[in-house]
């Protein structure tokens, strides 16, 4: 479905004169890293505009939306930091998961998308997807952790590292816990794709993949177990609702809220494969076939799964 932008002018106010620049001068608190974030570098071989901006157009630090006085990243030393406003003005940051990586070369960055108060999804930007307990980041003062992967406060609660069968680097852009079923999460991922041996005036693209990740448990009540607990609890089932490519990234994506819609923003018309595999999605020059979809507008995408 595609969704068309209109000007509204009824919105605007035409009494408005203008922004006026205050004098109020803005707090302003900094902390020295342990550690530098770690920031993906791209191939010597990787020099397409797909490319640049996925490795240089990337936000390291990642909001919460339960907690907006905190922040986090992914640092060097392979820990998620988290950094927080105190109530006192005083900047804390500590790691609060130490995670592992085989990052290497044209690996993409890393990702972390929160799911609930008390769970997130991380993509190291290498093929590994993690779901991680964070204990309740709202409801609890959490104490700064030391250097040491033994005294983090996130623990691990499932492990995925065959998500893309070929085994390429992805990020994860956008990511939804199921508003009734919180055993199910939707999760869209991109990774850059080659043009085929065949088209070589063609260029990269990237191409989208919207999995769905059920459960055999609650996450929420899993994450509240105690650690010992969670260990091997947990079975999980992943389907490959559809994917799509466009050749330019999105500026945004999102998980509408309703269940089984998305919405992203992008500068191209992606194609769209419905209810198909992905090896049918992956094949550039497939025109036309039962299912496929092209969106008419440039900048609004919408796409509901019943």
């Amino acid at each position: 479905m595609a969704v068309a932008f209109k000007p509204d002018r009824s919105l605007l106010n035409v009494k408005f004169e203008g922004y006026k620049l205050s004098s109020k001068q803005l707090q302003c608190t900094s902390k020295t890293l342990k550690s530098r974030v770690l920031v993906a570098k791209a191939a010597s071989d990787q020099l397409s505009y797909q490319h640049v901006c996925a490795f240089n157009m990337h936000n390291h630090l990642v909001s919460d939306p339960w907690d907006t006085s905190s922040v986090y990243c992914f640092n060097e030393d392979f820990s998620i930091q988290r950094g927080k406003l105190e109530e006192s003005g005083n900047l804390s940051v500590h790691p609060v998961y130490f995670g592992k990586t085989a990052k290497a070369e044209g690996s993409l960055n890393a990702s972390l998308v929160f799911l609930s108060k008390s769970v997130c999804v991380f993509s190291d930007g290498c093929g590994l997807l993690q779901f991680l307990g964070t204990g309740d980041r709202v409801g609890e003062s959490l104490s700064p952790c030391h250097s040491t992967s033994s005294d983090v406060e996130w623990v691990l609660l499932k492990e995925i590292k065959d998500l893309d069968s070929d085994q390429r680097p992805f990020m994860v852009l956008a990511a939804e816990m199921g508003a009734t079923n919180n055993a199910c999460v939707n999760l869209l991922a991109m990774e850059l794709k080659d043009p085929a041996p065949s088209s070589s005036q063609k260029p990269h693209f990237a191409l989208y993949r919207w999995y769905r990740v059920i459960f055999s448990q609650d996450l929420n009540t899993i994450a509240s177990l105690s650690r010992e607990r969670k260990e091997s609890s947990l079975t999980v089932d992943v389907d490959v609702v559809c994917c799509f490519q466009s050749s330019t990234m999105s500026k945004y994506s999102a998980f509408t809220g309703r269940e089984g819609s998305l919405f992203l923003i992008s500068e191209s018309t992606p194609v769209l494969v419905a209810g198909k595999q992905r090896e049918s999605c992956d094949n550039e020059e497939k025109e036309g076939g039962e299912g496929e979809k092209k969106a008419t507008e440039h900048l609004g995408f919408g796409y509901h799964v019943g």
